[in-house]
C-alpha cells in the first residue's frame, strides 16, 4: 500500500525531530493508515505535547505538481518501538553521529500511526510526513510515500460455475476476491438464451455462502463464494451467463467471463423393451430407461400401430423400478428399470407398439425400438386322453398347460356311446396335480390327498397368476360311473379359461369297459445286471377291477414279439412318495443273457382272474451290462527303484463292478516288446471315486517304462489302453545344489585337551534333493583333486536333505580362496555321477567368536534303517490289500484269479517276514550293546562268508543285509563310544599311574593309539558309504521281489565290514587289557624305557663296525653283524613295557592278580616272605610278560662319560657286553636272574646303603641266551617292581584253583582271537637245534579251546609256543606244563 519514492528535502532547516515512514497498515475508499516513527536529532528527550505533524500529498497524474497539505491527517503515538532497519542512518541529514561511550546517546525513536482523511477513491497519491519539536522550529519532512485507496471489485478472473441444473432452473456459484479496504456488498447474475435475437433477462442476485456450510469448499483466502438460483428458465436449452459486483466504491466495470450452460436435457428414448406380462385385456411392457440430469423420466406414452401409422394409446400406467427418486437429485446410475402397463386391448390380437418417455422438460425426440406383444390367448384342446377302465367306469387323465396369463378355470369330458344313436353327455373335471411347464408330469410333483401337496398347489396357482409370464400344466381328471358292462364308448375333452371355450375337442378316442386289468402305465429300468434287466412295473387297480395275479413280458423279436418266459416277478409296496393306494407296485427280473451290444425292446402285460390287459404297456428299451471301459487319467503316485505305483480313473458299469486288472508294461523304447507285469493286483482308491491303484514290481531302477492295462468284470474284457505318458523308476541322486563351506567348532572328544578344539573348523554345508521312492543314504565329499573322500552325514531327517562333511585341514590350500569341492551320492539304485564345484573358502573362527554349531546328524546306518521300517510298512499294506481281493474272488467263484492272488499273497508274506527278521535284528542291535558285541559279529561274518553262495535265497539276503546293517552300525555307534569310554580310563588311569619317566611313554602308547583310532575312521568313512548303498539296493531287491543271483558280489563289502569289525574289536581288546592293567596298578610308580631313535641306531652301527675292527675277536664280526641288521629290522619293543614299582606296605597278591599274572603257588613262599617284612638287600621283580626276562641288578653308577662309553660298547659289541656281564658275576657286581612268566624272583642287590639307587636290566630270553636288553630303570633295595608288556597279544596264566584246572602234562590254549590261528609247541629256544621242527602243531578256530598234550617227561620243562595267523601274523610266548595261555589279538 506505502512505497518510498524519493529523498528527503535537504533544503529544510534543521529541527529537533525527523519523521521517517515504516509500512502502510490499511486503506479504505477515502482513508489511508500507516505507522511512522519519529526520531530526536540531539541528546535531549522529546516532548510529546509540542510535538506537529502534518502531511503533503501530491495526486499522481493530476496536472498540479506542488505539494498540497492534506486535508486531514489524524495522528497518535503507539506503545512499541520502530524496528532498528528503520532508523535514518549517518547518511541522514537529521541524524547525529554518536560513537559508543563519547557521551549521551539519542533517546529512542516514538512509533506513530496516522490516517489521512478525505482522499479519492480509486487514486494514486504521494506524500510525505511534516513534523518539528517546537513552535518555533521549522518542520522537518520525512522521504515521499506511494499510496493508494481502495479500488472496485475485479470480475476478469471470477468465472462462473453451475452447480445443479433442473428443467427450468440453473444454480451459479462465483468465487470473487474481496477488494482491500472495500469487501463486495452485492452480486448478480444475469442470463439470455444463446441465440441472435435474444436479450438478457432480469438480473438475479447471488447470496454468499457461510464458511462453514456442508457443502461448500473452504475458499482462498481473501475471497468468497456467492450462491443462487435462476427460475423460470426453458428446458433442454443453452443460456449464455455473466455477474457482476458492487461494493463501496461502486460496481465492478466489466461483467464477469461468461458462462454457457444448459437445462436439464429431453430424455432418451428406451431401451431394452420386453414382454414381461400378458392378460386378455392387457401386457406389461418392461424396459430401461436412463434419468437426465435434474429431470427424471415422469410419464410414459404408448403408441400402437395401425393401418394409418403410430397412433396414441390413451389407457397405459408408468412404473418405476425402483420408488421415482427426489426431484432435487441430480445423481444418475445409469439406465434404470420401469413398466409400463398397457390396458383396454383386445384377447387373442397382436399387436406391435412403441413407447414415448417424458420428463419435466418435455417428451423425448424418439420413441423406442417397435416390440411385438400378444394379449392372452383361449386354451387349445387335450393333445392326448389317458383312459383306464372298469367293469363299470371309465377314468380318464389329460395334461394341459395354462395358456400365458389366462390360467384354465374348467374342463369337461363328453362320452357317447360308440353306434350311431348315441348322444354326447358332459362330465365336469377336476384339477388333481400341476406341475411346470416342460418339468416332469405333474402327478410326479403333486400327489392330491396330502396336505403339502396341497399348499404346493395353492403357492403354484398364485404365482403363475401373479406373475402372468409362465405356463402351468394341470393333470384333470375325471371319472365316468354307471357304464354297462363290456360297452365301447367314444370319449373327447375341451378347455375353458377366461377368455372362452377352446375351439375344439380333443382326438376322439375309443374306450370299452372291461373286467380285465388295464395296462401297466408306468414301466422303467430300475437296474441293470450282467445277464438281466431290473424293470419295475405299476399298475392301476381302481374302478373296481379284480387284482392284478401276474405280469407278462414279451420281447421284440425280428418278426414278432416273443414271450418271455425266464422272468422273476414280486410284488413291492407302494412307495411312500406316490401316496396312491389305487396302484399296485412289482418288480420283474428278465433274464436276457450277457450280450451287452444288444438293445431290447420289452413290453409288459398284466393279468387279473379275467385274463390279460387289452393293451400293453408302453415299449420299454433297455440294455445289460456293460464291459468294463479302458483305463484313463494315469498318474504315477509313487515311483519306486523297482516299482512303480500307479493310479487311473475307471467307472464302475452299472450293474456290473470291475473285478481285477491286466497289466502290461515295456521299457520306453521303439524295439521293447510288451511283457506281463508283475504286480499287486489294483485295488480301489478311498478318496477318489472311480480310481484304482496298482503297484507294479521287479521292474529295472533308473528306467522309463510303458504301461497298457485292460479290465474285466462279469460280462467280459475291455480293451487294452495304454498311458499317454511313460513312467519312470527312481533314479540316481542328482547333482547336490547350494553347496557352501562354512566355519563350524570341532568338539570330538578325541580332540580334549587339544588347543584345536577351541578353533573353529571348516566344514561343507550342502543340500541334496532325494529322488522319489529312493532317498540317499551315503553321500561323500572330496576337497581338493587329489585329497581323500570324506562321509558326509545327514541332518535329521530334513527335507530337502542337508549334508555336513568336515573338510581336513591338511587338504587347504594356504593362499587360494577358493576350494575345490567333489561330492557324489548314493542312494538305492547307485552312484550317482561325481559333481564338481569351487566354493569360497571362509577364514577359521575360534569357537567363540563363531555362534553356530553343527547340528545333530543323523548316523549313516539310521538312513537305511528307515527304509527297511518304510518297506516293512509297504509289505504289510500290500498283504492286507491281497488279502481283501482273495476273499472278493473266492465269493464270486473266480479260481484263475483267486490262485493269482494267493501266490501274490504267499509272495509278499515271505517279503513281509524276512524284513521283519531284518528291521528287528537291526533294533536290537540299536536297543542293547553287550560287551561282546563285535566279536559275535566277526563270528557271524564269518561264518557267512564261508558258504559257497552267498544269498541264495530270501532268508539268506535278510541275513547278510542284516548283518551289513548291524557291522557298519556297530562301527558308526558301540564302538566309537567304547573307545570313547576306555580311552577316558586309559587317560585316568594313566593320571594316577604316570610318574615323571613313565609318564612320557604312556603319552606316546596313548599317541599311537589315538593314530590309529584316526585311521581307522578314514577307513570305515571310505568303507562305509559303499556297504551302505550295497545295502539299500539288497533291500530294494528283497522289497521288490527281483532276482537275488545279481548280488553276489555283495561279498566284496561283506569282507570289508569283516576286516573292519574284526580291527576295530582287536583294538577295543587292547585297550581292556590296558586299561585293566592300569587301574591294577593305581598308586605305583611307572618307569618307562628308553627309546632308540634313527641317531641313536646310526651311533651304534657305526661304533659296532670300528669295535669289530678294532677288536677281532673270532665269532665276533659274525654276531656284531647279525645284531647290527637285527637293530634296523626289530621293532623297539622299549615303547610298550612298563616297569611298575609297587608301593611299600600294600599286599602284592591282590595287586598281582589284578594285573592278570597271578605267580605260581610255589612263589606263595616268596610273596608270605615278602609281606612279612623282608626287604633288605632284595629286589622283588615279577614277570607280568608271556615270556622269560633276565633281570641284571646293579649298583646304578649314574651318568658319567665312563659309563655312557662303556654302555655304548656294550650295545655295539656283543663281545664287549658278554665279557662285561662274566666280569661283573665274578666280581661279585651286577646279580642276575631269569624269571619265568607269571613268575617271582629275589634278586640280591650289593651290599649298600639303603638309599643307594640299584638299576635293573630288563632282557627277554634266559641267561644264558639273553636277547638284547628291553631297557632299565633305577630302584631301591627293598622294591617291588612288575615288567609289563602293554601291546601283548598272547597272555599266559596259572589256573590251578577250583573252578578251573589244566589236565597235567598239559598246555591249555584258548583262542580269543577273531581269525583262527595255528598253534605250534617247541622245546626251549636255549636247547633247539637249527631247523627244529615242532613237538606239537594244532589248528584251533575263532573262540576254540584246546589242551595240547606235552611229550613226556615234561615236568620243570620250558616250552616255546608260536602262535601264527594264515596272514603271516605271529606271537611267540613261552610255558611250563599246567599253564594257560590266551591268545587275545595278533596285531
Amino acid at each position: 500500500m506505502l512505497g518510498c519514492v524519493g529523498s528527503r528535502d535537504k533544503a529544510q532547516p534543521p529541527s529537533s525531530i525527523e519523521p521517517f515512514a515504516v509500512r502502510g497498515l490499511a486503506r479504505s475508499p477515502d482513508t489511508v493508515t500507516f505507522e511512522f516513527g519519529l526520531q530526536a536529532n540531539g541528546r535531549e528527550a522529546l516532548v510529546v505535547e509540542s510535538i506537529s505533524v502534518c502531511a503533503q500529498c501530491l495526486e499522481v497524474g493530476s496536472f498540479s505538481s506542488s505539494w498540497a497539505i492534506a486535508p486531514s491527517i489524524k495522528w497518535s503515538i503507539m506503545p512499541g518501538f520502530i524496528l532498528a532497519s528503520a532508523v535514518p542512518s549517518d547518511g541522514d541529514d537529521a541524524a547525529e553521529k554518536v560513537s559508543v561511550g563519547s557521551g549521551p546517546r539519542k533517546p529512542p525513536p516514538l512509533r506513530c500511526e496516522a490516517t489521512m482523511m478525505g482522499l479519492s477513491p480509486e487514486r494514486d497519491y504521494t506524500f510525505r510526513l511534516l513534523a518539528n519539536g517546537r513552535p518555533q522550529e521549522q518542520f522537518a519532512n520525512s522521504r515521499p510515500f506511494l499510496c493508494r485507496t481502495s479500488d472496485r471489485p475485479t470480475t476478469e478472473e471470477a468465472h462462473l460455475v453451475c452447480k445443479r441444473r433442473w428443467a427450468h432452473s440453473l444454480e451459479i456459484e462465483w468465487l470473487i476476491a474481496d477488494p482491500e479496504g472495500a469487501a463486495i456488498e452485492e452480486c448478480v447474475v444475469q442470463c439470455r438464451r444463446d441465440g441472435l435475437m435474444s436479450g438478457w433477462l432480469p438480473e438475479v442476485a447471488l447470496h454468499p455462502i457461510a464458511a462453514d456450510w456442508a457443502d461448500s469448499i473452504a475458499p482462498p483466502v481473501g475471497y468468497r463464494r456467492w450462491l443462487g438460483r435462476i427460475d423460470g428458465l426453458e428446458g433442454a436449452t443453452v443460456y449464455r451467463l455473466h455477474a457482476r459486483a458492487r461494493n463501496a466504491v461502486g460496481w465492478s466495470p466489466t461483467h464477469s467471463p461468461e458462462l454457457y450452460n444448459c437445462t436439464s436435457d429431453l430424455p432418451l428414448a428406451p431401451t431394452g423393451l420386453a414382454l414381461l406380462r400378458r392378460h386378455p385385456d392387457s401386457v406389461t411392457v418392461g424396459f430401461s430407461v436412463e434419468d437426465p440430469e435434474g429431470a427424471p423420466v415422469t410419464d410414459c406414452h404408448v403408441q400402437l400401430q395401425s393401418a394409418l401409422g403410430y397412433a396414441a394409446h390413451a389407457h397405459g400406467r408408468f412404473l418405476r423400478l425402483p420408488a421415482e427418486e427426489d426431484q432435487d437429485s441430480r445423481r444418475t446410475s445409469g439406465p434404470r428399470p420401469a413398466l409400463c402397463i398397457v390396458e383396454g386391448l383386445q384377447p387373442e390380437t397382436d399387436y406391435q407398439l412403441r413407447l414415448l418417455v417424458q420428463n419435466a422438460a418435455g417428451a423425448a425426440r424418439n420413441a423406442s425400438v417397435p416390440l411385438q406383444v400378444a394379449t392372452s390367448e383361449r386354451s387349445r384342446p387335450p393333445a392326448k386322453l389317458n383312459v383306464r377302465v372298469g367293469p363299470r367306469t371309465i377314468e380318464v387323465e389329460w395334461q394341459l398347460a395354462d395358456p400365458i396369463g389366462a390360467p384354465l378355470i374348467a374342463c369337461e369330458l363328453e362320452h357317447s356311446l360308440d353306434s350311431v344313436f348315441g348322444s354326447w353327455k358332459a362330465v365336469e373335471a377336476e384339477v388333481v396335480a400341476f406341475g411346470a411347464a416342460g418339468g416332469r408330469e405333474p402327478a410326479a410333483e403333486f400327489c392330491s390327498g396330502d396336505s403339502r401337496a396341497t399348499a404346493a398347489m395353492a403357492a403354484a396357482v398364485s404365482v403363475a397368476e401373479a406373475t402372468a409370464a409362465t405356463s402351468l400344466v394341470r393333470l384333470w381328471r375325471v371319472r365316468v360311473p354307471g357304464l354297462e358292462r363290456e360297452t365301447a364308448y367314444v370319449l373327447r375333452a375341451r378347455a375353458r379359461n377366461s377368455v372362452g371355450w377352446s375351439t375344439s375337442f380333443s382326438p376322439t378316442i375309443r374306450a370299452c369297459t372291461s373286467d380285465r386289468p388295464p395296462a401297466p402305465h408306468t414301466v422303467r429300468v430300475v437296474a441293470r445286471l450282467p445277464a438281466a434287466v431290473k424293470l419295475e412295473v405299476a399298475v392301476a387297480e381302481v374302478l373296481g377291477t379284480a387284482p392284478v395275479s401276474q405280469l407278462h413280458v414279451e420281447k421284440s423279436g425280428s418278426l414278432s414279439w416273443q414271450d418271455v418266459t425266464d422272468i422273476e416277478v414280486s410284488k413291492l409296496e407302494p412307495p411312500c412318495e406316490s401316496g396312491n393306494d389305487e396302484v399296485s407296485w412289482w418288480s420283474v427280473t428278465v433274464i436276457l443273457g450277457i450280450d451287452p451290444t444288444a438293445l431290447h425292446k420289452l413290453r409288459v402285460w398284466a393279468s387279473n382272474a379275467f385274463g390279460r390287459s387289452g393293451e400293453p404297456s408302453e415299449i420299454c428299451s433297455c440294455r445289460t451290462s456293460d464291459k468294463p471301459s479302458p483305463p484313463s487319467a494315469w498318474v504315477c503316485r509313487k515311483r519306486l527303484p523297482h516299482g512303480l505305483i500307479l493310479d487311473w480313473q475307471l467307472p464302475e458299469p452299472e450293474g456290473a463292478p470291475v473285478w481285477r486288472f491286466d497289466v502290461q508294461c515295456r521299457r520306453d523304447t521303439s524295439l521293447a516288446s510288451w511283457h506281463t507285469a508283475v504286480c499287486a493286483d489294483a485295488v480301489r482308491c478311498r478318496d477318489t471315486p472311480g480310481g484304482w491303484q496298482c503297484s507294479l514290481e521287479q521292474l529295472e531302477p533308473a528306467t522309463a517304462y510303458r504301461v497298457c492295462a485292460r479290465a474285466c468284470n462279469e460280462v467280459g474284457w475291455s480293451d487294452w489302453h495304454a498311458a499317454e505318458e511313460s513312467f519312470e523308476t527312481s533314479s540316481l541322486p542328482r547333482a547336490p545344489k547350494d553347496i557352501t563351506v562354512r566355519c563350524a567348532v570341532d568338539e570330538s572328544p578325541l580332540s580334549a585337551g587339544d588347543p584345536a578344539k577351541t578353533q573353529g573348523r571348516l566344514v561343507v554345508d550342502l543340500t541334496v534333493l532325494d529322488p522319489e521312492g529312493a532317498p540317499v543314504v551315503a553321500c561323500m565329499v572330496r576337497c581338493s583333486s587329489k585329497g581323500l573322500w570324506s562321509l558326509a552325514r545327514r541332518v535329521g531327517r530334513s527335507k530337502p536333505g542337508r549334508w555336513i562333511a568336515p573338510i581336513p585341514t591338511e587338504v587347504l590350500p594356504e593362499s587360494k580362496a577358493t576350494l575345490s569341492i567333489s561330492v557324489r551320492c548314493a542312494n538305492a539304485v547307485g552312484w550317482g555321477p561325481i559333481h564338481d564345484e569351487v566354493a569360497e573358502l571362509p577364514a577359521l573362527a575360534t569357537a567363540n567368536s563363531w555362534p553356530d554349531r553343527v547340528p545333530a546328524q543323523l548316523g549313516s546306518v539310521e538312513l537305511v534303517f528307515d527304509e527297511v521300517q518304510q518297506a516293512l510298512e509297504e509289505q504289510k499294506a500290500l498283504q492286507q490289500r491281497l488279502g481283501q481281493l482273495s476273499s472278493d474272488a473266492m465269493v464270486r467263484s473266480d479260481q484263475e484269479h483267486s490262485a493269482l492272488l494267493s501266490w501274490r499273497f504267499s509272495q509278499a508274506e515271505k517279503r513281509t517276514e524276512v524284513l521283519a527278521e531284518v528291521a528287528q535284528q537291526v533294533s536290537t542291535a540299536l536297543a542293547t550293546g553287550v560287551e561282546d558285541q563285535g566279536a559275535r559279529l566277526v563270528a557271524q561274518l564269518q561264518e557267512a562268508m564261508q558258504r559257497p553262495r552267498l544269498v541264495p535265497n530270501p532268508p539268506a539276503a535278510a541275513h547278510v543285509l542284516s548283518l551289513l546293517l548291524n557291522g557298519y552300525l556297530w562301527l558308526e555307534t558301540r564302538w566309537r563310544s567304547e573307545l570313547r569310554l576306555l580311552s577316558d580310563g586309559v587317560a585316568k588311569a594313566m593320571d594316577t599311574v604316570a610318574g615323571d619317566a613313565g609318564g612320557r611313554m604312556l603319552l606316546h602308547w596313548a599317541k599311537q593309539h589315538q593314530n590309529w583310532s584316526e585311521s581307522f575312521d578314514a577307513q570305515v568313512s571310505d568303507t562305509l558309504p559303499e556297504g551302505l548303498a550295497t545295502a539299500a539296493q539288497l533291500l530294494t531287491t528283497l522289497a521288490g521281489g527281483r532276482k537275488l543271483e545279481l548280488f553276489e558280489a555283495v561279498r566284496t563289502d561283506l569282507k570289508s565290514c569283516l576286516t573292519l569289525v574284526a580291527a576295530a574289536e582287536r583294538q577295543l581288546k587292547r585297550l581292556r587289557t590296558s586299561h585293566r592293567v592300569l587301574h591294577a596298578a593305581e598308586a605305583a610308580s611307572c618307569h618307562d624305557f628308553e627309546r632308540r631313535g634313527i641317531l641313536q641306531k646310526i651311533e651304534t652301527t657305526a661304533l659296532g663296525l670300528v669295535t669289530m675292527l678294532v677288536l677281532p675277536v673270532p665269532g665276533s664280526i659274525e654276531v656284531g653283524t647279525v645284531g647290527i641288521g637285527m637293530l634296523w629290522l626289530e621293532g623297539d619293543a622299549a615303547g610298550s613295557h612298563l616297569a611298575l614299582q609297587h608301593p611299600s606296605g600294600v599286599p602284592l597278591a591282590p595287586v598281582l592278580q589284578r594285573l592278570g599274572s597271578s605267580p605260581p603257588p610255589r612263589a606263595a613262599v616268596i610273596l608270605a616272605g615278602w609281606a612279612s617284612g623282608g626287604h633288605k638287600g632284595v629286589v622283588l621283580v615279577h614277570n607280568a610278560t608271556a615270556r622269560r626276562i633276565t633281570v641284571s641288578a646293579g649298583l646304578d653308577p649314574g651318568f658319567s662319560l665312563a659309563s655312557a662309553a662303556y654302555r655304548k660298547l656294550s650295545e655295539a659289541h656283543p663281545m664287549v657286553r658278554l665279557l662285561g656281564g662274566a666280569m661283573s658275576e665274578s666280581n661279585g657286581g651286577d646279580h642276575i636272574a631269569t624269571v619265568l612268566p607269571t613268575d617271582v624272583v629275589l634278586i640280591q642287590v650289593p651290599d649298600v646303603a639303603f638309599d643307594r639307587q640299584i638299576r635293573l636290566e630288563f632282557s627277554y630270553g634266559p641267561a644264558a641266551k639273553v636277547e638284547k636288553a628291553v631297557g632299565w630303570t633305577s630302584v631301591r633295595q627293598g622294591s617291588a617292581v612288575s615288567f609289563i608288556h602293554l601291546d601283548s597279544s598272547l597272555q599266559v596264566s596259572n589256573l590251578e584253583d577250583q573252578n578251573s584246572s589244566v589236565e597235567e602234562g598239559t598246555i591249555k590254549v584258548v583262542n580269543n582271537d577273531l581269525e583262527p590261528v595255528a598253534v605250534s609247541v617247541f622245546r626251549a629256544p636255549e636247547v633247539q637245534k637249527h631247523f627244529e621242527s615242532a613237538l606239537l602243531a594244532e589248528k584251533m578256530q575263532s573262540g576254540e579251546e584246546k589242551s595240547l598234550p606235552l611229550p613226556r617227561p615234561c615236568d620243570g620243562r620250558i616250552f616255546q609256543v608260536e602262535v601264527r595267523h594264515d596272514g603271516g601274523k605271529r606271537a611267540l610266548c613261552e610255558a611250563r606244563p599246567g599253564q594257560a595261555i590266551a591268545v587275545e589279538n595278533l596285531a
